[in-house]
């Protein structure tokens, strides 16, 4: 008897372990995945092919499964602070891949790409270029409903 309620007791252990590694809001949602990507920024030029499964894993559930579930709360902020850290990735990603085959790849150079691409989506963050976006939305309204759809469809999802 007592053996049971042991491995009932470890089961929900292990479940609430299990949960504790999927954000629950959109705010721990947004802050997991800065983390990752700044592991993945110091760390990806040592990784191991194993290590890369595991965080294209990862990846996956940041681009992919939690991303689906928050997507509604997500400000436009947000969604390019996603596109920011998705691009971030796949460039490390693909970097590792070209080093795997051989190939030299001048690693300042890398740098600079992402930084560049940092500083233009906070220009747009910035800038604010959901104003833009809703001129352009108050625009398509004009040319009619369907049209309304599809720029909905587009930029809420």
């Amino acid at each position: 008897m007592r053996s049971v309620k042991s491995i009932i007791f470890l089961i929900f252990f292990i479940f609430i372990l299990v949960a504790c590694d999927i954000p629950q809001t959109k705010e721990e949602y947004m802050k997991e995945y800065k983390v990752f990507i700044a592991e993945i920024e110091k760390n990806s030029s040592s990784y191991t092919p194993k290590e890369w499964d595991r965080a294209k894993k990862e990846y996956e559930n940041f681009n992919r499964i939690w991303y689906d579930k928050f997507s509604k709360e997500l400000t436009f902020n947000d969604k390019l602070i996603v596109f920011k850290n998705a691009a971030i990735f796949k460039m490390y990603e693909n970097l590792s891949q070209i080093k795997s085959m051989g190939n030299n790849i001048d690693e300042n150079k890398l740098k600079v790409m992402i930084d560049s691409l940092r500083l233009k989506l906070e220009y747009y963050k910035k800038q604010n270029m959901k104003d833009d976006i809703n001129k352009i939305k108050k625009q398509v309204e004009e040319l009619g409903e369907d049209a309304k759809e599809l720029f909905d469809d587009l930029f809420e999802k």
